[in-house]
């Protein structure tokens, strides 16, 4: 349901919603295909756990293998910049473990992971907006997505564009009051990296409240994006760099 909701923003969720299903090779098209922009994929356990390291590792760097050239040479690399949503049942520390792949600090910061449970006894929901239970919530979610798409997307470029040489300043603003609100001041360098992405997130969804793309009220983005990056490191040992905790 989320994933659908995500996707619905930029266009229809049966189209921006891929399947992890790929060799990494296909992947690389499909996150080429989605640069500047939003990948989702979904259910992790659907690829190869012995390449899930290494996908998640190029996703996140933003460029794909070197080829030989058939006339000789290389072939120039494939690149992009790309936001990035997935799901599973397992984490990918879980699915390495699985067969026998250790985790890497470097992949914890670039692929970051959260519980998908809101501990209100809802699953990954806190706010049932008056339906049944968390099923039903889901199931309204997807129907509602596959009905309404690409909106919020288009109106918040649009918006964006028109405010384009104040949008900077405005970010930086709300970068610094994220990481003065959220960010322990003895953060390691890779708290920082990861606490940016979800600080960025936090300006992304105060700009559309300010410029009435969606509807939450001010703040609702900021503490919700605050949130989630307290869950996250929450769930670190350290505050620090993971190899000196290991």
């Amino acid at each position: 349901g989320s994933l659908h909701a995500g996707g619905s923003v930029w266009g229809a969720p049966a189209v921006t919603v891929h399947s992890w299903r790929s060799t990494d090779n296909s992947l690389e098209y499909v996150a080429a295909q989605h640069n500047d922009g939003l990948l989702i994929l979904d259910e992790l356990k659907e690829v190869d756990p012995k390449q899930a390291g290494a996908i998640a590792y190029m996703l996140s760097n933003a460029k794909g293998k070197n080829r030989a050239h058939h006339a000789g040479g290389l072939r120039e690399a494939i690149t992009w910049r790309i936001a990035m949503l997935s799901s599973g049942e397992l984490g990918l520390a879980d699915h390495l473990a699985s067969a026998g792949q250790k985790t890497h600090a470097g992949q914890s910061v670039r692929f970051v992971e959260l519980p998908a449970d809101a501990a209100a006894g809802l699953g990954m929901w806190n706010e049932l907006h008056h339906l049944a239970d968390g099923r039903s919530f889901t199931d309204h979610l997807k129907t509602a997505a596959a009905r309404h798409y690409g909106t919020a997307g288009r109106a918040f470029v649009s918006a964006l564009a028109a405010a384009l040489a104040d949008v900077p300043g405005l970010v930086r603003k709300l970068e610094a009051r994220f990481f003065k609100t959220y960010v322990p001041s003895d953060a390691g360098g890779q708290v920082k990296r990861v606490a940016g992405a979800f600080a960025l997130v936090a300006a992304a969804g105060e700009l559309a409240a300010e410029w009435e793309v969606c509807p939450w009220p001010q703040q609702s983005a900021f503490e919700a994006a605050g949130l989630m990056f307290a869950e996250w490191l929450k769930a670190r040992p350290t505050a620090g760099n993971l190899e000196e905790a290991q």
